[in-house]
């Protein structure tokens, strides 16, 4: 920021009140203060398989447990070069996590074997949600890495994807915009805290 764009911030923060640090947060004006708030809606898709391997989507009770594995997590650098700093905090913890696998879990889970084809079926159903909300389609849906080091992935990272964006909802208080619908891959479920770490199901 410049100079110039420091000083005309300055003013316009006079312009609209000083606000107190004590003051309590319903007291705020928040027309006033221009406060804009976006959420993040997920939502799990009840389909045969899973995203990206042809296992049954049914979660298991971790008592059925067939064999177990652990990993230490570490961030890596993106293609740019460059660390999420979240991921290396994250990573100062030093913790281990262990993995509930079952008959009915494979080796893509395991982080053991490649990635296979997006799942078509959930493809499907986010494209008829993107419809639904008024959205555009991308012309071609990219998988992702999001860096993930608290365990709740074998890999490290999720795999997600853009599929489409510009949205929509009308309401009784006016149109509210959807800016993108990701489809992304589930994470593994927490079970319970261990003396060396956090211990999960796949």
């Amino acid at each position: 920021m410049s100079s110039s764009d420091a000083d005309a911030t300055a003013e316009t923060g006079a312009d609209r009140g000083a606000l107190d640090t004590d003051t309590e947060a319903d007291e705020y004006d928040y027309d006033r203060l221009g406060l804009v708030a976006g959420l993040e809606i997920h939502q799990q898709l009840d389909t045969e398989t899973k995203l990206f391997c042809s296992c049954p989507t049914t979660l298991r009770d971790p008592a059925e447990v067939t064999r177990r594995f652990r990993r230490r997590l570490h961030p890596t650098r993106s293609e740019l070069g460059e660390l999420d700093q979240a991921a290396v905090e994250e990573s100062r913890v030093d913790r281990e996590f262990e993995y509930l696998a079952y008959d009915s879990t494979c080796l893509v889970e395991e982080d053991d074997e490649p990635p296979r084809r997006v799942d078509d079926e959930a493809l499907q159903v986010s494209l008829e949600i993107a419809q639904l909300l008024a959205m555009t389609p991308v012309d071609q849906a990219h998988v992702m890495r999001k860096i993930v080091v608290d365990g709740s992935n074998t890999t490290g990272f999720q795999r997600t994807m853009l599929v489409a964006g510009d949205g929509v909802v009308e309401t009784s208080e006016g149109p509210v915009g959807i800016e993108d619908l990701m489809l992304e891959e589930e994470s593994a479920k927490r079970v319970e805290t261990t003396d060396r770490g956090v211990r999960y199901s796949l």
